[in-house]
């Protein structure tokens, strides 16, 4: 950043300068005056302050939402572990059905075989 030299500085632009400079500092104030005189007012009247108001306020929504977040957790535990027990009785009964299947196939694999035999042996004493 460069810096000037004060000796080139026009005192007219200066003046005008710290006049707006008044003038908008004067604006500012006459702005900010009443809200401080308000909270000066409220204080002599023992009034809690807004910002204590609103402190509280979202420490009970947060316990509310906590307390919310709580119970859907645990709905959610209680039907994952309901599913998980559908899927464990679904499985013992799919490996049931499977066990009999393979029992019913090789009862008729034998039964084929049987009469397989039982043709080759009319066949031999046809023949």
């Amino acid at each position: 950043m460069e810096q000037h030299s004060l000796e080139r500085i026009n005192h007219s632009q200066i003046k005008d300068f710290f006049r707006s400079l008044c003038i908008v500092g004067n604006r500012y104030e006459k702005k900010e005056h009443p809200v401080y005189e308000n909270l000066q007012h409220l204080e002599k009247k023992h009034f809690k302050k807004p910002k204590a108001i609103t402190e509280k306020e979202p420490k009970n929504k947060m316990k509310a939402l906590e307390q919310e977040l709580q119970e859907v957790k645990n709905e959610r535990d209680e039907a994952v572990g309901e599913n998980r027990k559908q899927i464990h009785e679904l499985n013992v009964a799919l490996l049931s059905i499977k066990t009999r299947m393979n029992e019913i196939l090789e009862h008729k694999k034998e039964r084929e075989k049987r009469v397989k035999e039982l043709e080759e042996k009319i066949r031999k004493k046809v023949h």
